[in-house]
């Protein structure tokens, strides 16, 4: 694997990360 495939997958499960706990934050309240 590239340097840049691997900063892609990562970038791309960050976002996936983000969107779950912005998720999360929205039941909680």
């Amino acid at each position: 694997m590239s340097g840049k495939a691997i900063l892609i997958a990562t970038n791309a499960h960050k976002g996936q990360i983000d969107k779950a706990s912005k998720l999360r934050l929205k039941k909680s309240k």
